[in-house]
């Protein structure tokens, strides 16, 4: 997995983010560093999983970051907790 910068890590997170999408971007201009790791995350989820983690349904924290995380670590997919057989 390529190292993705954390929220605790704010500054190499702002450096990576500007570096891979610029720095006009509005999370970065307003500082959602929440936000700003997710994207990385998922984009690194896109090339691992051929897929992305919705935000439609889930809301972006630190908790779903660390999901991310443990998904590209283990290489297993996000668990969405929809229930069998129910439209997604």
């Amino acid at each position: 997995m390529k190292e993705i910068p954390s929220v605790s890590n704010p500054d190499e997170l702002r450096r990576v983010y500007a570096e891979r999408y610029g720095s006009d971007r509005e999370e970065y201009q307003k500082d959602m560093l929440q936000y700003m790791e997710f994207e990385l995350l998922n984009d690194e989820y896109e090339k691992q999983f051929g897929d992305c983690i919705g935000t439609m349904m889930v809301y972006v924290n630190d908790e779903l970051n660390a999901d991310i995380r443990e998904c590209l670590r283990t290489n297993r997919p996000y668990d969405y907790n929809v229930p069998e057989g129910a439209l997604f």
